[in-house]
């Protein structure tokens, strides 16, 4: 991906890959206007969408929320391109405090932000230079800086899970088929309040 000195998006190459179908999407932008090129197995296709605002990628988020200064209470809001659904989606940063983070047996000064994308929730401890020292997710998922040496360091043994297990959907009846060309599901007794 392409961006220029503010961050906000200029061009992208996209390109997903599985045992079932390929996908890959190619875009730039052109004033308000995002052309992309759309190849599946059914072949190429070119569409033009219109932005409302030109939108930045979310690697580019803690950059610019350090350009803007970082003061308690401080509420920003971007625009990010998420190449998966090809259209742009607000994300809501707060700046909730200052605090020192504890890794490793040193304290380290950070800002806490908490970030909102499409009603998920995720907090992060950044540093003076925007490094991100800690993130949590609503998944129960931790992240934690650290040196290679430290994190093959660690004592992991009764914590570790296994991702897919944990985050799978048991279902009542087999899948019979294969390699299916498409699975529908009806989801019961479940929130489905901010899912889009």
């Amino acid at each position: 991906s392409l961006v220029d000195n503010a961050f906000t998006l200029r061009s992208f190459s996209y390109r997903m890959h599985s045992n079932l179908f390929s996908f890959a999407a190619e875009g730039q932008v052109s004033g308000s206007r995002l052309q992309l090129e759309l190849t599946t197995g059914a072949g190429t296709k070119r569409v033009d969408i219109e932005l409302t605002d030109v939108p930045c990628l979310a690697s580019a988020l803690k950059p610019l929320v350090l350009a803007e200064g970082l003061t308690a209470g401080k509420q920003l809001r971007y625009s990010v391109f998420d190449p998966a659904t090809m259209a742009s989606v607000p994300v809501d940063i707060a700046v909730e405090g200052r605090e020192h983070l504890q890794i490793r047996g040193s304290s380290i000064a950070c800002y806490r932000l908490r970030s909102t994308f499409k009603g998920i929730t995720v907090r992060s401890w950044i540093d003076q230079e925007g490094n991100t020292m800690r993130e949590e997710s609503p998944l129960g998922l931790l992240l934690v800086r650290e040196s290679k040496a430290d994190a093959l360091a660690g004592n992991w043994r009764g914590s570790t899970r296994d991702f897919i297990t944990a985050s799978a959907i048991s279902v009542d009846n087999a899948i019979a088929e294969v390699s299916p060309s498409y699975v529908k599901v009806r989801l019961e007794n479940c929130d489905t309040g901010g899912v889009e």
